[in-house]
C-alpha cells in the first residue's frame, strides 16, 4: 500500500516538473523586416467638383438665381458625360448665408445674400475632362474648386504592389537568415499596408467663361493626366531555427 502511494507521488512530481520544463522553453528566434513597394499606373477616373456663387438682395433672389445657373450648368454638362457607365454628377452642398459690411463709423450693414452649390462631376472618359470643364464654365459656373484624376477601383492595383512588396520581405529576410548559418521556418506575423497617390491640383482655378473660352474655335482647356503612384508597406516576422 505504501509503495502504491510512492509511485503515485513520484508520478505527480515528474508531470509537474515536465509542464515547468515545457513553460520555460525558449521561443524560436525570429527576424523582423519592413519593404516597400511602389507601381505607377494611368489614372482612369475624374473627378471635378464646380463652384457657382451667386448674390443678391434678398436670400430667396440669391437662392433662385443660383438654381436657375445650377440648372444650366447641369444642362450643359449632361451631354458630355458618358451613358451606361460610372459618369454621374450631382450637387453635393448648397449654401444661403447674409453677407455683411462695415461702415467707417464701425456699423454693421447688410449687403445682401450670397447662395453657393457644388456640382461634383465624375467621368471615366479623361480624354473628355478639358470639354467638361469648358461646358461648365460656359454655362455660368464661377470656377473649378477642385480636380482630381484618380482610379475607379484602387483595391485591385494595391493587390499587385502588396505581393511585390511581401516577396522582397521575404528575400530580406532570408538574406538575413543565410548570413546568420540558419533558415526561416515560417511566418510569425505580417501586416501590410497600401495607399495610392492620385493626380490633383486642389489649387486649380478656372476664371468665370469669357469670349475666347466660349469661341466655338477655342479648343478645349487642356488635360495633362500623368501616372497614379500606388504604395505597399509590409512589416513582417519570421520564425527561425
Amino acid at each position: 500500500m505504501i509503495k502504491r502511494k510512492l509511485v503515485a507521488a513520484l508520478g505527480v512530481c515528474i508531470f509537474v516538473v515536465g509542464a515547468i520544463s515545457a513553460g520555460v522553453a525558449a521561443e524560436p528566434g525570429y527576424i523582423s523586416v519592413s519593404s516597400s513597394a511602389t507601381k505607377e499606373v494611368d489614372p482612369n477616373r475624374a473627378e471635378v467638383n464646380f463652384y457657382i456663387e451667386t448674390t443678391e438682395k434678398t436670400a430667396q433672389l440669391a437662392s433662385e438665381k443660383n438654381k436657375e445657373v445650377a440648372n444650366k450648368v447641369i444642362n450643359a454638362l449632361k451631354p458630355e458625360l458618358a451613358k451606361n457607365s460610372a459618369d454621374s454628377i450631382k450637387t453635393s452642398a448648397f449654401v444661403v448665408r447674409p453677407e455683411y459690411y462695415w461702415t467707417k463709423d464701425n456699423k454693421k450693414n447688410l449687403r445682401g445674400y450670397v447662395a453657393t452649390n457644388t456640382i461634383y462631376v465624375v467621368t471615366s472618359n479623361i480624354q473628355n475632362a478639358g470639354k467638361i470643364i469648358d461646358a461648365a464654365l460656359n454655362a455660368g459656373a464661377s470656377r473649378v474648386d477642385s480636380f482630381n484624376l484618380t482610379l475607379d477601383n484602387p483595391n485591385k492595383y494595391c493587390t499587385d504592389v502588396i505581393q511585390e512588396a511581401v516577396k522582397d520581405s521575404q528575400f530580406k529576410a532570408s538574406s538575413i537568415a543565410k548570413s546568420l548559418n540558419t533558415s526561416l521556418l515560417g511566418v510569425k506575423s505580417i501586416s501590410t499596408s497600401c495607399s495610392t497617390q492620385s493626380v490633383s491640383n486642389h489649387m486649380l482655378r478656372f476664371a468665370a467663361a469669357n469670349d475666347s473660352l466660349s469661341s466655338a474655335k477655342e479648343a478645349s482647356t487642356p488635360i495633362e493626366a500623368g501616372k497614379i503612384k500606388i504604395y505597399a508597406n509590409v512589416n513582417a516576422s519570421y520564425n527561425i531555427k
